[in-house]
């Protein structure tokens, strides 16, 4: 079990007319490791240096022409990595093409170059995936008529070869080699509507050319909000890390629809439908996943959180070798409404998720009263191995700019053989492990 601290300073650099932001943090963990990461930053442009004891785990430069270090990707991008692999509520399908630093607390797998022209018209591009990949190309932004924007990226990636796992990669049938892919997607959107159109080439050196295609909507009528998105694929499109994805089509749907001035309802529907695969893949038929939520406001409320959530859903997956792997799971959450009482400030929430097909239970209780807050949650795991219980509890007291808090976890199995053991002699515990720490803010 981790025991973490952190402490972050902040400082304002002033030099005669320019302005810079400047942050440090560090980080403890099982007292063995340190991670500092530093960051300074102004209107214009962020540079971020992280390390952990004396590695460096990442870096980077950022400003509105050149990025340079750890990095992030959105839009296309993104897409092109994983076609498939999204639904109808993604922000892959609204959000725009970039290439963004990350300097979060944790190592970036993403290293990568961008030069951006003409006001992030053109962008030019170099990324390295450690050992996955590798990719450089262009993407274009530009709009000839309001309301319609257009985006056009142009990559190359080269996947190396894996001895270790041959032609699949994540389970996935891979291709190594060279890999050049196109897309280009056109979006239009007018008073509470939304169109989004993808299509995309690959051309790999060791396969075929394949084809993929999207189109995504979103449409908003007084309290009715619709979001939809089919995306179709042949056989030999391949995503630029190699993988030739076994679904031939994907279509998704999701609706929330608000009544009574206090309630939402929330559906959402995603289907996917593979492609005639080999024996190899013949355990998969494609899967389907569902779901129902209900939103319950409370009237005349301040507040914009709802207080009461339910929550239903489920999932169908198998194939004709294995087992179908289904799921069905119940949640609730109830968050009632702050109050104070003699300048006491307490606020809680409760959570409950029952999966109906395995039998596993989840409760938590969230919590805050004045300078204390902490949760506190249980789980109960049923399998044809046995049953498994684990439980976990936090406390931390916040104070300003400084806070501290303790956490423990807990886990006990019993097998089936175990059950007709006598209590006497069975093994109290499998783990019980506390930790602690702090942050501070100067």
């Amino acid at each position: 079990m981790k025991k973490i601290i952190v402490m972050v300073s902040s400082i304002t650099l002033l030099a005669g007319n320019a302005r810079a932001d400047f942050q440090a943090s560090v980080r403890f963990s099982d007292f063995q490791s340190l991670i500092a990461r530093t960051v300074l930053w102004n209107d214009s442009a962020k540079a971020f240096v992280l390390a952990e004891n004396e590695k460096l785990l990442g870096w980077g430069f950022g400003s509105s022409f050149f990025t340079i270090g750890s990095i992030r990707l959105s839009g296309l991008l993104r897409e092109l990595e994983n076609p498939m692999g999204y639904q109808a509520a993604s922000s892959v399908f609204t959000e725009k093409t970039q290439i963004a630093l990350a300097p979060s607390f944790q190592k970036n797998p993403r290293t990568g170059l961008e030069i951006s022209f003409f006001g992030d018209i053109l962008n030019l591009y170099i990324i390295q995936k450690e050992d996955e990949k590798s990719m450089a190309g262009l993407f274009l932004k530009y709009s000839f008529i309001p309301d319609i924007t257009q985006e056009l990226i142009l990559d190359m990636s080269i996947v190396p070869e894996k001895p270790e796992t041959g032609w699949f990669y994540n389970g996935l049938p891979r291709i190594p080699g060279v890999i050049g892919s196109a897309m280009h997607r056109l979006a239009f959107t007018g008073k509470g509507f939304r169109i989004v159109s993808d299509i995309a080439l690959s051309a790999p050196e060791n396969a075929q050319v394949g084809w993929f295609g999207a189109v995504s909507g979103s449409l908003s009528i007084s309290s009715l909000r619709l979001l939809t998105m089919l995306c179709l694929k042949s056989e030999g499109y391949a995503a630029t890390t190699g993988t030739l994805q076994e679904e031939a089509l994907v279509c998704s749907l999701n609706a929330d629809m608000a009544f009574l001035k206090h309630f939402v309802l929330g559906l959402n529907y995603r289907k996917s439908v593979p492609h005639k695969v080999p024996v190899e893949s013949a355990f998969w038929e494609g899967n389907e996943t569902f779901g129902a939520s209900l939103d319950i406001y409370m009237p005349d409320s301040f507040v914009s959180y709802p207080v009461c959530k339910l929550g239903y859903s489920g999932k169908r997956s198998g194939g004709p070798l294995v087992l179908s792997r289904d799921r069905e799971s119940c949640t609730l959450s109830i968050t009632p409404l702050a109050f104070d009482w003699m300048r006491l400030t307490a606020s809680g929430k409760v959570m409950w998720e029952r999966d109906i097909v395995s039998g596993t239970t989840d409760v938590s209780l969230e919590f805050k009263v004045g300078l204390v807050r902490g949760n506190i949650s249980y789980a109960i795991d049923l399998d044809e191995d046995g049953v498994f219980h684990s439980g976990s509890a936090l406390l931390q007291i916040d104070m300003g700019n400084w806070s501290v808090f303790v956490k423990s976890q807990t886990r006990k199995s019993v097998s089936i053989d175990e059950i007709a053991v006598p209590a006497g002699e069975k093994d109290t515990l499998d783990l019980l492990v506390f930790s602690f720490g702090g942050d501070l803010t100067i």
